[in-house]
Parts: C-alpha cells; structure tokens; sequence
C-alpha cells in the first residue's frame, strides 16, 4: 500500500496539446519512483478556464471522465454532452473527441485512463 501526500502539477498548455487551460495535475508522469500510482494507469486531476478545451484527438485506451466542478462539454463530430458535477464519462479507445470548459464556466474533471497513445 502507499498514500501519495502530493500531485504533480504542470502547465498543462505546455504538455497536452490544451488550449487555455489553467492547470493539469496528476500522478502519472511522477518522476520520481514514490510517487509513482501504479503501472498502466493514469491518474490526472485537469483544471480548464472558462470556454478553454482540449483538440480533438483520439485515444488507443480507455478513458473515464468523472466531473468535479463547473460545468463542461465532451463531444464528438456528430454529438456534444453538457457535463456537470458528479457525472461520470466513458469514452473508448478510438473515439474521436474533445473536452472543456463551458463558455461561461470553469470546469474539472479527474481522467483515469490506462497505458497507450493519444492522437492530436
């Protein structure tokens, strides 16, 4: 068993392709060994500001989406659902998709995600 004390925190603009996003927090990209989750899942708490989202792209793993606050927008080519607290997303690998923030609200959501690529 272990107890992770702390998160990684990052500029998420700089490592994912975000828009304006504010903040990406996670354990899977720890670099040292203690801080390390588990192998094979990814574990990221994302902040976005109002009306910022990521780019359409597509996974080669599964994706979870739980909402922790605001409200949001996952979407697809054909079809956009308004995310908001509590609701959890499934999204499976190789759907084309993009998530963000509602225009006039900041939004969060924990992705929990196993090991593969991601396409942008």
């Amino acid at each position: 068993m272990r107890i992770i004390e702390r998160l990684i925190e990052k500029e998420a603009a700089a490592h994912q392709n975000l828009g304006d996003v504010a903040w990406l927090m996670g354990l899977h990209e720890a670099e040292k060994e203690e801080d390390k989750i588990a192998e094979g899942l990814k574990v990221s708490l994302i902040f976005f500001d109002p009306g910022a989202r990521n780019k359409f792209h597509t996974h080669t793993f599964e994706q979870v989406l739980w909402v922790t606050s605001g409200r949001g927008i996952l979407a697809t080519k054909e079809e956009e659902h308004v995310l908001t607290p509590g609701m959890i997303a499934y999204i499976p690998p190789g759907e084309l998709h993009w998530h963000g923030a509602a225009g006039d609200s900041a939004f969060a959501h924990i992705s929990f995600a196993t090991a593969g690529q991601t396409t942008f």
